[in-house]
């Protein structure tokens, strides 16, 4: 089992999961309708996640924009609990290269979450890597590097220090419930997906 700590600082690479670890995430369905989206969660969550949240923009999937960043603005008001539960997966796939993502994560009153509101060690990740064999196996510099921006309250990822071009995908957890969020991909060519926990039978 992982003991995590919050995710602080700034480094080269994020940790790799324990081998074997390995979590089961359900994600919500989304419905994107111009420049806004909603998204909603099954029965097969627990009761925390059930309900609607909404957002301005783009999902972050895929390559949307060529031109700039993109940003996209979640409002978790309409979930059942009036927030993103601490718990939460964020899912990050194929971050490398020149790629950059930014995220902001407000409370109900609009103000900025200042303590690091993630955890340190990665739940689960899989993929290939840069290291020997097909596919090529994952190496811990395979990981992008981050940093937590204290004085704005940001945390940022970029594929920069990754040598090669992996494939991979990692999963990251909160510590904090989230009321509202920004992600921002600069230069958009990976994904970031939100996921619960399956609902206990």
């Amino acid at each position: 089992e992982i003991v995590q700590s919050p995710l602080t600082g700034a480094g080269e690479h994020l940790p790799l999961a324990p081998t074997g670890n390995s979590i089961t995430p359900m994600a919500p369905s989304y419905v994107h309708v111009a420049t806004n989206f909603t998204g909603k969660w099954s029965a097969d969550v627990p009761a925390a996640w059930q309900g609607t949240f909404t957002g301005l923009g783009r999902i972050p999937v895929g390559n949307t924009d060529d031109l700039g960043d993109d940003t996209a603005e979640y409002d978790f008001s309409g979930l059942a609990s009036g927030v993103l539960p601490a718990g939460t997966y964020f899912h990050i796939g194929d971050l490398d290269t020149i790629e950059q993502l930014t995220l902001k994560a407000y409370d109900s009153q609009h103000n900025a979450i200042s303590r690091p509101w993630l955890n340190r060690y990665p739940l689960e990740q899989h993929g290939s890597g840069t290291g020997v064999g097909f596919p090529g196996s994952l190496l811990p510099t395979d990981m992008p590097g981050w940093e937590w921006n204290e004085s704005i309250q940001t945390y940022a990822f970029h594929g920069a220090t990754i040598k090669g071009n992996p494939n991979l995908s990692f999963t990251l957890s909160t510590r904090e419930a989230i009321a509202f969020l920004e992600v921002t991909r600069e230069v958009t060519g990976f994904n970031v997906h939100l996921a619960a926990s399956a609902a206990v039978p």
